[in-house]
């Protein structure tokens, strides 16, 4: 199997005075559908330090949960916000694959310059996406339903970046930069009853 690292979300748990790095379980297991094996980066850690700790390493998914920092001014977003900007920058570095999953996707849209604003009727709803352009990394998925759990919209445009799918109402749902391995995705693939052969093939593609 590949290794991947893998962003998690801060859940805050005042009972105990702690804030607790998150992933859904179903991760793992969506992962190695698709023939890799996921690290979860915990946000206090080295990040240099746990990559040199790796014998080899083959991308980042940068997974969903919470709001960026710029949208929520929470202290704990700020903290995921720095981790998974040093983890892009490593990857940038190292030339390695990068997808980002719902706020992992928004992440790499405010950084490329995609705009995000506050969208209604996305959270625990299904809609179709349809083709915005001649992507072949996301040919399969056009005019499939997904899943959709979010608060924000990506909208606009981004250099050096392409919007490669659209919900119903004009938001973007898939992105890909033009000369890097770096795609985005609005749905959750781990968050599906079974999970999609185009979701699979999206990851051991990018990964693979």
């Amino acid at each position: 199997m590949k290794v991947v690292l893998v962003s998690q979300r801060i859940d805050r748990i005042e009972s105990y005075g702690e804030r607790r790095d998150a992933l859904d379980v179903r991760w793992c297991e969506f992962l190695a559908s698709a023939g890799l094996l996921g690290i979860p980066v915990p946000s206090m850690v080295d990040v240099d330090a746990l990559i040199g700790a790796l014998d080899s390493l083959a991308g980042l998914v940068l997974t969903g949960g919470n709001d960026l920092s710029t949208k929520s001014n929470d202290a704990d977003s700020a903290l995921r916000d720095r981790t998974e900007s040093v983890l892009l920058d490593r990857m940038d570095h190292l030339g390695l694959p990068v997808v980002g999953v719902c706020r992992g996707m928004q992440f790499l849209a405010a950084r490329a310059g995609f705009e995000l604003d506050p969208i209604e009727d996305h959270v625990a709803v299904r809609h179709e996406v349809t083709a915005l352009s001649g992507s072949t990394r996301f040919a399969s998925h056009a005019a499939r339903v997904v899943n959709s759990f979010h608060n924000y919209g990506v909208y606009g445009t981004a250099a050096d970046y392409t919007a490669a799918l659209a919900a119903p109402d004009g938001s973007i749902e898939a992105i890909e930069a033009d000369s890097a391995a770096v795609f985005g995705v609005m749905w959750h693939p781990e968050r599906e009853a079974n999970f999609h052969p185009a979701d699979i093939d999206l990851f051991r593609g990018v990964f693979g």
